[in-house]
């Protein structure tokens, strides 16, 4: 919620316990992307997420391309390829 897509940086959204009336009752906001006031919600920004799982396989998605690893690093970069058509 709220990211500008031109802004270098990831807007995470940490959610902690929340119960299944919680995530039914906010649903419609979620699906605007609208922030949630809610104490198990925490939202922050970052330029570089770090993701390591010790036990699973995790199961990702990048542009549409299937992704699969114990860990993966997301960063932006400023080698921006430009296509022109």
């Amino acid at each position: 919620p709220g990211k500008d897509p031109s802004a270098p940086y990831f807007r995470l959204v940490i959610l902690r316990e929340i119960t299944l009336w919680d995530y039914l009752k906010n649903l419609p906001n979620l699906r605007r992307g609208k922030e949630i006031s809610h104490p198990e919600i925490q939202y922050e920004r970052t330029a570089s997420i770090d993701i390591t799982s010790s036990s699973k396989v995790l199961l990702g998605e990048i542009d549409g391309e299937l992704i699969v690893g114990n860990s993966f690093q997301l960063a932006f970069s400023d080698q921006l390829i430009h296509v022109i058509g």
